[in-house]
């Protein structure tokens, strides 16, 4: 039986790889959000957003 063929992005990681990490990544995003609601920082508000802003560029390009 043919195994499936994976698409390589440019830096050698495949498509699902890339998936797995960004929704992972987002998944952190989430959490630092909620701390930051909970706790009331703004600093880890911040750095949720900073967080998805990093996941969306490196998933992207």
């Amino acid at each position: 039986m043919a195994r499936p063929q994976r698409h390589e992005t440019g830096g050698g990681e495949s498509t699902f790889t890339v998936l797995v990490a960004a929704f992972a990544n987002l998944g952190i995003a989430i959490a630092k959000a909620v701390a930051g609601v909970i706790s009331g920082s703004g600093a880890m508000l911040s750095e949720a957003a900073h967080s998805v802003a990093g996941t969306v560029t490196r998933s992207c390009c």
